[in-house]
């Protein structure tokens, strides 16, 4: 609706709750709107989790609202390091981010967002910075043809868990990065999980995805419903 895309524009940063934020962070989305009485206020409130950016660029792009989606997108290209990797969740009004947390979920939506805004506007701005992240992700697939997860991607650099909804996602970045680029080196490691997702993590007798490899002690809906 008109109403949530407003509300969107209005989490860019700098806005009224960071008024002053940090130039190179600019243009990050501030993830949530906290009363100042909260106890959590000062730890939070200024806080930007890449997963929430990456959503709302999407969300902005495919409401044609694309100025405020590249604003956001070109505050998350300049997160991206060297080598693909991207903090979980950024102050945008001081210089801390998450950098023990490089998860592969949060960072397959992250470089999906920036394939959807090329797909959808023709911009080739930021495929690069979409490979650099595909490579870093590329670097956590489990290539050992015996394993149970072959095929998967792990949690993380010190994960030791492959979760189905982080694997979703990272196939259809890497399978649409791999149409953008014609590259096979994408395509081969999204058939890969894609191979996975059906092998290892999906439950035929009850019709259903495990949360992770194996794990039969819960179903999640929202494993499913990205399924």
């Amino acid at each position: 609706s008109e109403q949530s895309t407003e509300w969107l524009r209005q989490q860019i940063t700098p806005n009224d709750i960071v008024p002053d934020s940090l130039p190179e962070r600019a243009g990050l989305i501030v993830s949530f709107r906290i009363p100042d009485s909260d106890e959590a206020y000062p730890y939070l409130f200024s806080r930007s989790w890449i997963y929430d950016d990456a959503l709302a660029i999407i969300a902005l792009t495919a409401k044609d609202a694309h100025a405020p989606a590249l604003t956001i997108l070109n505050a998350m290209k300049g997160q991206v390091k060297d080598d693909g990797r991207i903090g979980f969740s950024y102050k945008t009004d001081e210089d801390w981010y998450d950098d023990k947390n490089h998860l592969s979920g949060a960072i397959a939506w992250v470089g999906y967002a920036f394939v959807f805004y090329q797909q959808e506007t023709g911009d080739i701005q930021s495929q690069a910075t979409a490979e650099r992240t595909a490579q870093y992700l590329l670097l956590l697939q489990d290539r050992d043809t015996s394993s149970s997860s072959y095929g998967s991607i792990r949690g993380g650099p010190n994960a030791s868990w492959y979760s189905t909804a982080d694997n979703i996602i990272a196939y259809f970045f890497l399978r649409d990065l791999g149409r953008l680029t014609q590259n096979d080196t994408y395509r081969q490691a999204a058939e890969l999980i894609k191979f996975s997702l059906m092998e290892h993590h999906w439950e035929e007798a009850q019709g259903r995805f495990f949360p992770t490899v194996g794990d039969s002690s819960k179903g999640l809906v929202e494993t499913n419903s990205l399924g």
